[in-house]
């Protein structure tokens, strides 16, 4: 059906790292940018239910964690080894 954004709609604080709160995500919402699903053949609109079964179950396996202000993507030994530049960009540039 074409491009879905998904959303956090509920976490659970699990702990911190140096004072960084680290967060469990514990619910979703899925929503579709199209607007309408009219154009869909009845294949399509199969497809697209599996597509978001799939997607429901992969976010409902335990173990979906963030941070807002961490870098949860590098192990802490990597971390210790990157240049000053590197850890201080954003982490959306990182």
């Amino acid at each position: 059906a074409g491009t879905y954004l998904i959303v956090i709609t509920k976490k659970k604080k699990v702990g911190e790292i140096f004072s960084h709160v680290i967060w469990k995500a514990t619910d979703f919402d899925i929503l579709s940018y199209k607007k309408t699903m009219l154009h869909l053949t009845d294949i399509q609109l199969q497809d697209n239910k599996v597509f978001l079964s799939m997607l429901n179950h992969v976010l409902s396996v335990d173990g979906f964690y963030f941070s807002t202000t961490y870098d949860l993507t590098h192990t802490l030994q990597r971390l210790a080894n990157t240049s000053p530049e590197f850890q201080e960009m954003s982490l959306l540039e990182r």
